[in-house]
């Protein structure tokens, strides 16, 4: 065979490493449509689906036939030892790179499905949607809070395309897919790839992880920044001279000050990590390099501070909202572990999405001390650690959503314990050192045990339906068909907890707080609950006036038979003459309080329930 000149080597080299790194993805693709039966997502009038696992099994075999041609025509004797080293170097990043895109996928086509918003995310969405960008500064209403930059990017995206359910999911959606696209570059720039595909697999499946991606709440960027600021700290004292280590430090500096803005979990994590830079520039450059480098946290500080002043100051209340989540008043140094040790199965399971219990928290911590890595495992041990002292300290309550920023440096512990036992298994089977090859491979094992539990979990989050109601709760059809019927001068009846969905469905404004404000959006707004005792019964005097009220029950916060026994005193006083039951616990009625009309047979044939003694009690709706 005739020799080949380097440029045609090089370009047939290129295009050899094009075509299997296409045939993994195409071979990886069509094993998921195998596994999962496909999808099917919608834009508008555009639909995009796939479902047959033939055409991309085709182009796998197609593009490494060419592979394989392109080898022999390199060849120089050996093409099926270069091939196999070629698939063994590209593949399983290939792999890594397909588990993405399909999450990614995954994850897009959730937000398309366009479930209904739940309460907090209606809560947050009139905040959005009701205050201008100045507005969004200070206590927001409805005991909400949330990142000033991140709201301001929340409302600028609603002005742009609507409020729709996926115009508001967008940015939580991209946190998310940006979270695991950190774990892909953590794992291909740090981890064995056993590792970085544990630490993939967890940031897509992990149970809260994959949950808050597609919430109208800022928990996916809290969990993005607290993923990326850590690694981007390790990756800044990584540079090979001086100079690249002072540019991507100040690169860091400026990425964690922007990011402060965004989400609660920046801040978190920043003191640890900034410790870390500031720690690594001494130990390169010594004391004055470090005092350098230091300066430059007045960036980050200024910009904390201003966030602070506008934003951050105004959710000192819920300090006090959240007390019984922080360790007694007054307790002990004892004391306080003891309720820190026992807030760690809670922990486990609720954000972690593990129910290993203290097997998942000796795996995560051994993780760093063991670790190969030493700089990663020091500066995301340090963010863990911290989550326990700033409970201790009352800054951050230890308590779900609230602890969510901590959950990547956990899920990092158990990617480094892997890496660790990865090598040190590859190392002994190298030298013949059976015990440590098999304690390393037992010790991976136990972890991946843990990792499979998480991914059993949250795999039901990822389905191809299309949900019609959240948490049983369908407020957005319900709320539409109620309003349909309205017209000027009904009132509007709900429970404390479903009012907000009156007013974000119903298009109602809360600008002004409904106990002073006057006119057609805002008067005759009731909230109602449940009187046990019989006393404080208004209903009849509250409605007076009114022609027509119009009832939702939607949100859970009465006890259970509140809702018959609103319907039936609502059907004692006038007539429900139109009723909706879109699920058992989102239902809607049209009363009628001359008496004047037929009832609905819809409620005339509905299930009889058992009846709740007391009787109803209310009160004209106030913005909290």
């Amino acid at each position: 065979m005739a020799q080949l000149d380097p440029t045609t080597r090089a370009r047939l080299a290129s295009l050899r490493r094009c075509l299997a790194a296409f045939a993994a993805v195409a071979g990886t693709w069509a094993v998921y449509l195998l596994v999962t039966g496909g999808f099917a997502v919608r834009l508008g009038s555009l639909r995009f689906s796939s479902h047959n696992p033939a055409r991309p099994l085709l182009i796998a075999t197609a593009a490494g036939a060419g592979a394989i041609v392109v080898s022999g025509l390199l060849a120089d004797g050996l093409v099926w030892r270069r091939a196999w080293r070629h698939a063994r170097a590209t593949v399983p990043d290939a792999i890594l790179i397909a588990i993405v895109i399909s999450a990614a996928v995954l994850d897009v086509h959730q937000l398309f499905g366009a479930a209904p918003l739940w309460l907090d995310e209606e809560m947050i969405a009139l905040n959005l949607r009701d205050r201008s960008f100045a507005e969004l500064g200070g206590r927001l209403w409805l005991e909400q809070s949330a990142p000033y930059g991140w709201l301001i990017l929340q409302r600028a995206i609603m002005l742009t395309l609507g409020t729709s359910e996926i115009a508001l999911r967008l940015v939580p959606t991209l946190f998310g897919i940006g979270t695991y696209l950190t774990a892909l570059w953590i794992g291909r720039r740090w981890l064995t790839w056993s590792a970085g595909l544990a630490l993939v697999l967890l940031c897509v499946f992990g149970h809260s992880l994959s949950h808050y991606r597609v919430e109208v709440k800022h928990y996916s960027g809290d969990v993005f920044w607290a993923l990326l600021l850590p690694a981007l700290a390790v990756w800044a004292s990584e540079g090979a001279m001086p100079v690249s280590r002072e540019r991507r430090s100040i690169v860091w500096w400026a990425i964690a000050a922007a990011g402060l803005w965004l989400a609660n979990g920046a801040i978190l994590v920043a003191p640890v990590s900034a410790l870390f830079v500031v720690g690594m520039t001494y130990r390169h450059g010594g004391g004055r390099a470090a005092l350098k480098q230091a300066a430059w946290g007045f960036v980050w500080f200024v910009s904390f501070a201003l966030h602070y002043v506008i934003s951050l100051r105004y959710t000192a209340y819920l300090r006090d909202y959240w007390a019984a989540e922080f360790p007694p008043t007054g307790a002990g140094v004892l004391e306080t572990i003891w309720w820190l040790v026992a807030r760690l199965d809670r922990l486990a399971v609720t954000m972690a999405g593990s129910d290993a219990g203290a097997v998942f928290w000796i795996l995560a911590i051994l993780g760093f001390p063991w670790s190969a890595r030493p700089a990663l495992a020091l500066v995301y041990a340090g963010v863990t650690l911290s989550g326990f002292g700033l409970a201790a300290l009352h800054v951050v309550p230890m308590f779900d959503r609230f602890s969510l920023w901590m959950v990547p440096a956990l899920y990092m512990g158990i990617a480094l314990l892997i890496d660790r036992a990865d090598r040190s298994a590859r190392d002994g089977f190298r030298q013949r050192n059976w015990l440590l090859a098999a304690a390393s491979a037992a010790v991976g094992c136990a972890a991946f045990v843990v990792c499979a539990g998480i991914l059993e979990r949250g795999a039901g989050r990822f389905h191809m339906d299309r949900p019609t109601s959240k948490q049983g709760v369908d407020d957005r059809t319900a709320v539409t068909w109620l309003m349909s019927h309205r017209q000027p001068g009904d009132a509007l009846i709900s429970t404390p907890l479903g009012l907000p969905a009156v007013w974000w469905y119903g298009g109602i404004s809360i600008a002004e707080d409904f106990a002073s404000a006057a006119g057609q959006h805002t008067a005759g707004t009731f909230e109602v609950v449940h009187r046990p005792g019989g006393d404080g019964c208004v209903l009849p005097a509250l409605l007076n006036g009114h022609r027509r009220a119009l009832v939702y029950i939607g949100f859970p916060d009465m006890v259970r038979g509140f809702d018959d026994l609103l319907f039936t005193e609502l059907d004692r006083i006038g007539t429900i003459t139109a009723y909706r039951e879109v699920t058992p616990l989102s239902r809607a009625a049209v009363v009628d309080l001359t008496g004047s009309a037929p009832e609905d047979q819809a409620y005339s044939r509905r299930e009889a329930r058992p009846p709740l003694t007391g009787c109803v009690g209310g009160r004209p709706a106030v913005r909290r």
